[in-house]
């Protein structure tokens, strides 16, 4: 399938599957395409109401309404279920989490959006956890949350010529030309 909204108009609960043992397709939904072969369609590939999901996936979430949370720092849960006292489903609170959020709109105020990327969000908390909390690199001592305070951007004013480095190119790629 293919997926490109979460359908936020949708509130029901009538095709949802929380123990996937048979496909169950919603009509309603206008921002999925699903396969309609059901044989060809495993029971685990489709989420909250009949959304779009992974085959490992929490059967009441979808993939976009986990990625949308992708965010630095993570402040967001990736689920509404994920918390608890969870909300009701479909309710104004359940439904934060089957918004239309665009690419680069963070889920959380105050964050920065990874684009949809879990990856990413979490490579950055964990870049960060180290450069702040385990030392960092550098050697005297400091680590770099608390250099970046004194940390500016400098730009030269003029570059004399023998401050340029030539790039030095490998001889051996010169044969793939």
């Amino acid at each position: 399938g293919i997926m490109w909204g979460n359908d936020p108009q949708d509130t029901g609960n009538d095709f949802s599957n929380p123990q996937p043992s048979q496909t169950r397709i919603n009509p309603n939904l206008k921002q999925t395409a699903i396969n309609a072969n059901t044989a060809q369609l495993p029971p685990t590939h489709l989420g909250w109401n009949g959304r779009l999901n992974g085959p490992v996936d929490n059967p009441v979430s979808s993939c976009m309404s986990c990625h949308m949370t992708g965010e630095y720092p993570q402040l967001a849960i990736m689920n509404p279920t994920f918390q608890a006292n969870p909300p009701a489903v479909g309710s104004p609170e359940w439904m934060r989490w089957f918004q239309n959020i665009p690419a680069g709109q963070p889920f959380s105020p105050g964050t920065k959006s990874s684009d949809y990327s879990l990856q990413l969000a979490g490579g950055l908390a964990n870049f960060y956890d180290w450069k702040c909390n385990q030392g960092g690199v550098f050697v005297d001592g400091h680590n770099a949350c608390q250099k970046a305070s004194q940390l500016k951007l400098m730009l030269k004013k003029e570059v004399k010529p023998e401050q340029i480095q030539p790039v030095q190119r490998d001889p051996g790629l010169m044969e793939l030309e």
